[in-house]
């Protein structure tokens, strides 16, 4: 996979992609498209992003009314892998239509 790719996941997640070589500034919490204005100048749109790793916590959060962007993500979002099970498991989700 591509150290350039855009990622949307949550903030104790996040180290993790920067510590593997990965772009830190496409690396965003999943709330920061809706709530930064900074992170909204690049990432608009489902299509800015290429994968979401979703754990509980974005699972849960996405749901939240004002997440308009991070809901449209991650429901475009198609699991590819998953590790664990349940409601701690992880997914990595690639986003269909992606730019």
């Amino acid at each position: 996979m591509p150290t350039n790719v855009a990622i949307l996941t949550d903030d104790a997640i996040w180290a993790d992609p920067v510590e593997a070589g990965f772009v830190a500034d496409n690396i965003h919490p999943f709330d920061k498209p809706d709530l930064d204005s900074e992170v909204q100048a690049s990432f608009s749109s489902p299509r800015d992003f290429d994968y979401v790793i979703s754990a509980r916590s974005v699972r849960e959060g996405v749901l939240a009314p004002e997440l308009k962007i991070a809901r449209a993500t991650f429901t475009q979002a198609p699991p590819i892998v998953t590790f664990g099970e349940g409601p701690n498991r992880v997914e990595v989700r690639q986003v269909e239509n992606a730019s």
